[in-house]
């Protein structure tokens, strides 16, 4: 569109006393003219302006609409909506949380450390107001229903044990984002389980799963304690805990915990610390084992049915988050139906841990003037739990 239009500055007739009246002197003429030419001159403007508007009023009706908001589904799913499904631990997933490219990307044999900086960057500057820490790890995670370890003849069976996330010495680790890359179907297992998420203080698996961190204990087969072993007086213990935790089914024994399942670009966040600094006794988890996908029948060991709650995404106790069909690979032979397709699991984990920014030496250093280490990490891990908390009351409406 052309500049703006600068009005000429009007010229005025003289007021002469001379002879006055129409059919004046020359030079009361001679200006008269000059006023009309003047007057004609901004006319032509106008109207060159007003040719313009129309024109450029034309071209933006040609303009295609702006893409209007991604309307819910009728499943209820909210694309990027953080939600909470645990209070203790504190757990939140996001589906789509990356889409299908960046899924392959980080999937893919060329993968780059570019790939896997982008996640770090897109979870921190999401879920953590662009807090990080020079601590903070990313670990890939590739598993199969046809490994050795993965299947039920095997000694110690896949997977092994229960743990929180503070073992192998990461003592300063707050909270964990399992970003899953590939769908796993509920009948094949592979399931993240917490199974004694939001269970009441006298459960006896809670008190024992609190003895055994009371000790450091931080795995139920004790692969990362002192001396490798679980003290033998806490044999009982572990082995409550464990009761609640089928590797097959990943169900408690007596009902609730919590299962998040795999599905490409979903993401599970949940915080191995409470809001006072310590590690939450609930925060013990594993994985189901994977089976293998039969397409004459349900494997050997499949869950039961899903009630109308879990098959509907629920939040309660107990819940399994949006069945999803599972990807097939290469084949294998599994009862009751001949060949079967191997299940694949790959997930892309991000280890957070409490960070304080710059200082000198070791920045997480605990200087031991905290009465204790929980109390020294408290306050971000509080702060962080509040962000999310608030995040996820602010998307809550999507999910009704």
């Amino acid at each position: 569109m052309a500049a703006k239009h600068v009005a000429k500055p009007k010229r005025s007739r003289s007021d002469s006393s001379g002879s006055g009246g129409f059919g004046g002197d020359k030079s009361a003429s001679s200006e008269l003219k000059q006023e009309v030419a003047c007057l004609r001159s901004e006319l032509a403007d106008a109207v060159q302006i007003i040719a313009e508007l129309r024109a450029e009023n034309a071209r933006l009706r040609l303009l295609p609409e702006p893409a209007s908001p991604p309307r819910l589904q009728s499943s209820g799913r909210f694309p990027r909506g953080l939600r909470q499904v645990s209070s203790q631990p504190l757990v939140f997933t996001i589906d789509d949380f990356v889409d299908a490219a960046m899924c392959e990307a980080l999937l893919s044999p060329d993968s780059s450390t570019d790939e896997q900086a982008a996640f770090a960057a897109l979870v921190a500057g999401e879920l953590f107001a662009g807090q990080w820490g020079v601590n903070d790890r990313q670990r890939f995670n590739n598993a199969s229903s046809s490994d050795r370890n993965n299947d039920a003849s095997a000694l110690v069976s896949y997977p092994s044990g229960l743990h929180v996330d503070t073992n192998n010495e990461a003592t300063r680790r707050s909270v964990t984002m399992i970003l899953y890359l590939t769908d796993v179907s509920p009948a094949c297992g592979g399931a993240t389980c917490f199974p004694i998420a939001d269970a009441p203080d006298n459960d006896s698996a809670v008190l024992s799963a609190k003895a055994l961190l009371k000790e450091g204990v931080t795995h139920t087969r004790g692969a990362v304690t002192a001396g490798g072993t679980v003290p033998a007086f806490l044999h009982e213990a572990a082995a409550m805990l464990e009761a609640r935790h089928s590797v097959d089914d990943g169900a408690a024994s007596g009902g609730g915990g919590l299962r998040i399942q795999p599905r490409a670009g979903r993401l599970c966040v949940f915080f191995s610390r409470t809001a006072d600094g310590e590690v939450d006794p609930r925060s013990w988890h594993g994985g189901e084992r994977l089976r293998p996908n039969i397409p004459d029948g349900p494997p050997a060991s499949a869950p039961p049915a899903l009630s109308a709650a879990e098959g509907s995404g629920s939040e309660v106790s107990g819940a399994v988050l949006s069945a999803v069909e599972g990807r097939g690979g290469s084949e294998e032979k599994g009862g009751g139906g001949g060949a079967a397709a191997v299940t694949e699991k790959r997930i892309l984990t991000l280890f957070k841990e409490v960070h304080y920014g710059a200082g000198a030496g070791n920045v997480l250093a605990w200087d031991g003037q905290e009465a204790n280490l929980g109390a020294f990490l408290a306050p971000q891990v509080s702060k962080q739990r509040q962000y999310l908390e608030d995040l996820a009351k602010v998307h809550a409406p999507f999910f009704k």
